[in-house]
């Protein structure tokens, strides 16, 4: 009960991560190809992910701000040893490189954002599991 505001928290701001990008996809998806939008010579600063865009500008604070912060949220929540270490520090690196991803701005390199793509597509997923994993430990043991 201590830590559910900081559960709370993760959950809003990875619930801020997926409004946002679902948002910017299905606008690539659904308008991009759309002749009215298409045919116009703006078009590819609005609906590409190539820098600078719309699109690439509301992806950036998804991914290396939102996301970063439920990972972190998330990573408080886990207290413990073994398992719930092993997904506890997976949480924090996968923070942490989500927001050096965040310098590929600041240095005019969108190449260095790639840093991020290791924490939210690589670290998180394995952390996921895992706490998946830790959540059925945690649900046998209350059980017997």
């Amino acid at each position: 009960m201590g830590r559910k505001s900081l559960a709370l928290a993760g959950v809003a701001f990875m619930s801020m991560s997926a409004a946002v990008t679902c948002a910017v996809h299905f606008a690539i998806l659904t308008l991009s190809s759309q002749p009215a939008f298409a045919a116009e010579p703006w078009a590819r600063l609005v609906f590409s992910f190539k820098w600078p865009s719309i699109a690439y500008a509301l992806d950036i604070p998804t991914w290396d701000v939102f996301f970063p912060l439920a990972a972190l949220f998330a990573a408080a929540t886990v207290h413990g040893t073994g398992l719930a270490s092993v997904v506890r520090g997976l949480l924090f690196a996968s923070a942490a490189l989500a927001f050096l991803g965040l310098a590929g701005v600041a240095l005019a390199n969108m190449q260095v954002r790639n840093i991020g793509i290791i924490g939210y597509a690589v670290l998180f997923p394995i952390a996921a599991a895992l706490l998946a994993k830790l959540f059925r430990q945690a649900r046998s043991d209350g059980a017997a």
